[in-house]
């Protein structure tokens, strides 16, 4: 029979290759969360540009000087430009809030890997716990079967004592 006493090495190192992966799923998650946070503040400022142009354009048809045919389709390109660049901002900030999410759902993984170790290292502390009361218990036993032996051939009983 093995004893868990002496396998706190081997789930000692288990438990640190766990932290370590612990600590790498922590980092990978700061880093997509950065990432997404960047993401969203370019899709802000993109958003921001729009609403500027939109503006300026609307400024410039409201204004008594007529426009010229080539200049609103200027601003008309460069507000599809600027449709283009927000779609993209978009789907580079949903991207890196699903890398987030997957980086979040890892740190939750090892989490749940170390919770079994701890488990597992409490268990073991239990049973060495009660394998040690079993050997106290039977040294006692023992002890107490010499003394009765012992009084029994003394013609004693043990009571008087």
């Amino acid at each position: 029979m093995s004893d868990p006493v002496n396998k706190p090495d081997s789930l000692r190192k288990v438990e640190r290759l766990r932290e370590l992966l612990l600590e790498h799923a922590q980092v990978e998650h700061a880093h997509a969360a950065g990432e997404a946070e960047s993401k969203r503040r370019t899709l802000q400022q993109r958003e921001v540009d729009i609403a500027e142009v939109q503006t300026f354009a609307r400024e410039q048809l409201t204004r008594s000087r007529a426009l010229s045919a080539d200049a609103l389709l200027r601003v008309r390109q460069f507000a599809a430009m600027q449709e283009q660049q927000l779609d993209a901002a978009r789907t580079a900030w949903r991207m890196s809030q699903d890398q987030c999410a997957a980086a979040l759902n890892q740190v939750v993984e090892r989490l749940a890997e170390l919770s079994v170790i701890e488990r597992l290292r409490a268990r073991r502390r239990s049973e060495a716990g009660r394998a040690q009361a079993r050997v106290e218990q039977k040294r006692l036993d023992e002890h107490g079967l010499v003394h009765l032996g012992a009084a029994h051939c003394n013609g004693t009983t043990g009571k008087g004592r």
